[in-house]
């Protein structure tokens, strides 16, 4: 049976938590399964929970006889995928297996045979899959002439050349086709990810990226734009562009046009962003919020200038501070970033710093900071992991290889702290950043919540940590279930409603769990029972309804108060 098309590419993995747009997206699988179509081949993509995977396979296999199956192999998929692979090879013995992904850089001769692995590619994909097809469809051409390739002959492992491998210029690849999905949903839902440029030019110790992708390419803005519209046209649904290059924030003049295309659209977007260039120019935050940004990833890794250095971030905690400021200040929606507990020269002292650090931070972002501590991740081919002893680390192997997810096991020693000790102090940082932000909730004013919560209109699907302490603290709990128009703007006929019912009352003062008003302001909460109108307030108080408007206002700021016109 001749195959009806020739390359399968899958991105799977066991852990449905995993499944998120991200994950399905399998953009750069995409691009090469579009790319090769120039030249003659089909080939199909599928991303998703590797039970439903293994039905794909047999399916494709016995309708359509598909000779080569390609994965993408990252660091927490990559024992579900060779698992896969040898359930593979048991059944058909025939079919060509592939690997790429950031894990392929670290498949050795020994992984290759245990998992009966064809071929690897290490890597921008789409050259050396092509010429991979053409040797393995059409023989024509060698092995050894195949740039970034990885293979094992005669029981030796050959790891061939990059040269040949990179496209220089980035408008010269195809956009997704949704044709090549074999996911129903690929790109349907309201957020789409885009790669927009290729490489990183930072040197950060810990990264893959920086460690093993140096050549700095950016598509134009126009060409863009053209697959956002593209996608527009396949997807009325789309409201969300997710921006998934490192190096997205760096080159100013870029990003003003890509600003203007998105405001042009009325398209909303999020991206990562580099403190050190943010730092230098706060000035592109408030055209970024102006083209449509609502959320940005920064680096952050840590609160210890020592550790940073180690890190070669080139950055300073103030900095970052700073940055989160200006941020917020532009009314920016949502930050996320994540501090790395146990990392390069760690001790007690530099993880106190990170802890001190952390809660200036869940200050400066208050309403909109989402920051998250993990462990250390010793990825492939980066400087901390081959050169570990520079970073006053050692990586404990036997942990690193039964771990399941990366930055959610520790994995390491530092020269000062033990795995268990960093596993201790990481639970006490995290129970005192919980109470941060707790603490900082209870502070937070209704521009500060809305800023958080509200995206043109709607309820953003973001600050997930400011929502679950929100719904901890009674007054902002029941405020949160009433911020339509009718309920916060004010009227005279309306009745005011106090958004706490747990509370001491004395004369001249009115006290809850969290918080103390006196004076006038206490006597207006008091009868601010649904009972009174405001202008029955008003009268009871003997103020002018301009005087009680001014205290509805000054109160409902704190979220204390609301209106119901019933």
């Amino acid at each position: 049976m001749l195959p009806n098309y020739e390359l399968l590419l899958l991105n799977v993995s066991r852990n449905k938590r995993a499944l998120s747009d991200y994950f399905g997206d399998s953009i750069g699988q995409h691009i090469i399964a579009e790319y090769i179509k120039r030249f003659g081949f089909v080939a199909k993509v599928y991303s998703g929970y590797v039970g439903d995977a293994k039905k794909v396979i047999k399916f494709e296999i016995s309708e359509h006889n598909v000779p080569v199956i390609g994965f993408y192999c990252a660091a927490d998929n990559i024992v579900t995928t060779l698992n896969l692979i040898k359930w593979i090879k048991k059944i058909y013995t025939d079919k060509k297996i592939v690997i790429g992904g950031p894990q392929a850089v670290a498949i050795d001769k020994k992984m290759f045979l245990e998992n009966s692995i064809d071929y690897v590619i290490v890597g921008e994909g789409e050259i050396p899959m092509l010429k991979l097809m053409e040797c393995i469809i059409d023989g024509y051409g060698e092995l050894q002439e195949i740039p970034s390739l990885k293979y094992v002959k005669n029981n030796q492992m050959f790891i061939n050349d990059i040269k040949g491998a990179i496209i220089h210029n980035l408008d010269n690849i195809p956009f997704p086709n949704f044709d090549n999905s074999l996911n129903s949903n690929f790109r349907k839902g309201k957020t789409i990810g885009l790669i927009t440029g290729r490489g990183c030019p930072f040197n950060c110790a810990f990264c893959y990226e920086g460690a093993n992708a140096k050549n700095v390419r950016y598509r134009s803005i126009d060409n863009v734009m053209k697959e956002i519209d593209y996608v527009r046209k396949h997807n009325s649904n789309l409201k969300i562009i997710n921006i998934y290059d490192d190096t997205f924030t760096i080159n100013r003049e870029r990003l003003k046009k890509f600003c203007e295309g998105m405001k042009k659209r009325g398209l909303l977007w999020y991206c990562e962003g580099h403190v050190s260039y943010l730092n230098k120019n706060l000035d592109v935050l408030p055209m970024m919020k102006d083209g449509g940004l609502i959320g940005i990833q920064l680096g952050i890794e840590s609160g210890s200038l020592k550790v940073l250095d180690k890190y070669n971030k080139c950055i300073t905690p103030q900095e970052i501070i700073s940055v989160v400021r200006s941020i917020k200040t532009a009314g920016i929606n949502a930050i996320c970033g994540n501090l790395i507990i146990g990392g390069a020269g760690e001790s007690y002292d530099t993880l106190m710093e990170t802890k001190e650090f952390g809660k200036k931070l869940i200050q400066a972002g208050r309403g909109i900071l989402e920051l998250s501590t993990v462990y250390f991740a010793p990825y492939p081919q980066t400087d901390m992991v081959l050169h570990p002893q520079n970073y006053e680390i050692e990586i404990l192997k036997e942990a690193k290889d039964n771990c399941i997810e990366t930055m959610r096991t520790v994995v390491i020693e530092t020269a000062e702290l033990s795995s268990e000790d960093i596993w201790r102090i990481k639970k006490e940082i995290d129970a005192e950043f919980e109470y941060e932000y707790i603490e900082q909730a209870k502070k937070i004013t209704k521009d500060e919540l809305l800023q958080g919560i509200i995206v043109n209109n709607m309820n953003a699907d973001t600050n997930h940590t400011w929502k679950q302490a929100y719904s901890k603290i009674e007054h902002l709990s029941i405020f949160m279930e009433h911020l339509t128009v009718e309920e916060q703007e004010y009227s005279n006929e309306k009745y005011m409603l106090r958004s706490f019912n747990d509370y001491l009352y004395s004369e001249d003062s009115i006290k809850t769990n969290d918080l103390l008003f006196c004076g006038l302001e206490a006597r207006v909460l008091f009868l601010a029972n649904g009972k009174n109108t405001c202008k029955d307030i008003a009268t009871r108080l003997m103020l002018d309804l301009n005087e009680l408007e001014e205290i509805y206002k000054k109160l409902n700021q704190q979220c204390v108060v609301y209106l119901s016109e019933f």
